[in-house]
């Protein structure tokens, strides 16, 4: 889990919900054309850098493949705040389909009845805000691919409602720090801060494609933590 950055809403969204005020109609997500929706899974796939916000893995803006995630649950929330694009979220398929125990973001929430979430990577995990910049700061991985926090709340939204340590995530975070460890030992001795620096801002940027780099968030935390080492 990373911060991601929102932008406005699109302006289809913007002026759904305007023409709705004015005609009085019910307007709720479930009832936005096909074409809006498409329209804002474009736009969080940009925002994202193609990673899923929770699990980053790698996503396409494919509504096949993924899935527009409200973090206030629509089932407890008003229709209005069904529409705020600052509530949506795009996220992987997580295993649908699968015994809940291999099932993971969405798909694992919605399999605990749209069970409530308190960090949203957007606004709790948002480094320029003070009040919330300890919530990002309480993640960690462990060598074997596990994600963890030390604040109970969160750790309890990695584990229990997304199910982020489900094996084939554990495998895939693992698999991403022994090939970044593989590139660290290419070279004989130790590296230089400057040589892990400009790794870290590899992985912290989006390419030339727009896209972050899957499963960043492990790669990030490993090479800070090696920086601060030296």
């Amino acid at each position: 889990m990373i911060f991601m950055s929102k932008q406005k809403a699109p302006n289809s969204l913007t002026e759904y919900k305007k023409q709705a005020k004015v005609t009085s109609k019910d307007a709720t997500y479930n009832n936005l054309p096909t074409e809006i929706k498409d329209e804002i899974r474009s736009q969080l796939a940009v925002e994202q850098g193609y990673l899923c916000a929770y699990c980053m893995q790698r996503i396409k803006n494919d509504g096949q493949k993924t899935k527009i995630e409200h973090w206030y649950s629509q089932a407890d929330y008003s229709s209005e705040e069904s529409l705020d694009y600052k509530n949506m979220l795009l996220v992987c398929r997580g295993n649908e389909g699968h015994v809940p125990e291999e099932q993971h973001c969405d798909t694992k929430r919605s399999s605990l009845y749209d069970q409530k979430l308190r960090c949203n990577p957007e606004l709790h995990c948002n480094p320029s805000k003070r009040e919330h910049k300890h919530l990002l700061n309480t993640l960690s991985y462990e060598g074997d691919g596990t994600i963890k926090s030390s604040n109970t709340v969160l750790d309890n939204d990695l584990n229990k409602v997304l199910g982020l340590n489900c094996t084939d995530l554990i495998d895939n975070r693992k698999g991403t720090l022994n090939a970044l460890k593989k590139i660290l030992d290419r070279k004989d001795g130790k590296r230089t801060p400057i040589e892990i620096q400009k790794l870290l801002d590899t992985w912290q940027q989006k390419d030339r494609t727009g896209k972050y780099r899957a499963y960043c968030g492990v790669a990030i935390y490993y090479l800070r933590k090696k920086l601060a080492s030296l």
